[in-house]
């Protein structure tokens, strides 16, 4: 059975426990939640591929998890909103760090995964009219890879 479910509910979990208010963490899209700072874990691809040794051994899964990281603002300063967006980034990839410390199951996500990992990332800014009228916004699509063994 696939590690992809408790994957994404271990990685909002973990991200719940990191980020602090006001950033809002969903698990999915926010839907009527609002707030300046949102950290979306959406969906998971999944690759699975025979486990070593054999191919009736267990199965190797390599997930992706996509994470939006929205920072909003009413007013006219995009570098302070990407910067931020980019500190909540930060918080991220250090948390997937392993920290040196052997019983560290941050790596791990609490046991969910063999290891995850911040593997890609891609910031949006608008330049539409419409957008710019109502303030500005920096999103952030990042990727967290984990391999995983069922």
């Amino acid at each position: 059975m696939s590690t992809a479910s408790a994957f994404k509910a271990a990685l909002v979990a973990a991200l719940e426990a990191t980020y602090t208010t006001p950033t809002v963490v969903t698990y999915g899209h926010h839907g009527e939640q609002s707030s300046t700072e949102l950290v979306m874990v959406r969906g998971v691809s999944v690759e699975v591929d025979f486990g070593p040794m054999s191919p009736n051994r267990r199965r190797e899964e390599t997930l992706n998890a996509t994470v939006e990281i929205y920072v909003g603002s009413g007013g006219t300063d995009q570098q302070t909103v990407t910067e931020r967006a980019y500190v909540l980034l930060g918080v991220l990839d250090d948390y997937l760090q392993d920290p040196g410390v052997a019983s560290s199951t941050q790596i791990t996500l609490g046991g969910a995964v063999r290891h995850a990992w911040l593997s890609s990332h891609e910031l949006e800014e608008t330049d539409d009219p419409d957008d710019l009228a109502r303030g500005r916004f920096a999103r952030i699509t990042a990727t967290v890879t984990a391999r995983a063994r069922y």
